[in-house]
């Protein structure tokens, strides 16, 4: 399974950062259970002037830059692509302000063999 962290539930549900890892974490613990190894990945830069501003822009920023962090921590523990890393936020590299284009879907592909090499998944 490749996973992607929760930029929906912090855009359109307004969760916090500690509750979109704590479901990552579940997400990721019933694939493990049933054996489905896992790729995580980071999520993307977006540019979120287009839907929010001042104070939601900068939360709403924190929280996915914190998601991010928390699932490359993980490292120790499982797969992890840097997808933030891989995808510098730009016009080449989206559709839009936060859907990657497909050359940004060649680059995510990219980074999940590279963790799926370096783990021999």
């Amino acid at each position: 399974a490749v996973i992607m962290a929760g930029c929906n539930d912090i855009l359109w549900r307004n969760a916090s950062a500690a509750t979109t890892l704590t479901h990552l974490e579940a997400l990721y613990a019933a694939c493990d259970e049933a054996g489905v190894p896992v790729v995580a990945l980071s999520n993307t830069e977006a540019d979120l002037g287009e839907f929010f501003s001042g104070e939601q822009l900068a939360e709403r920023t924190a929280a996915l830059r914190e998601v991010a962090a928390g699932v490359l921590q993980m490292r120790s523990k499982r797969a992890v692509a840097d997808v933030r890393a891989a995808l510098p936020l730009g016009a080449q590299h989206f559709d839009d302000a936060l859907h990657p284009s497909p050359a940004g879907s060649d680059r995510i592909a990219e980074a999940v063999f590279q963790a799926i090499k370096l783990h021999g998944l």
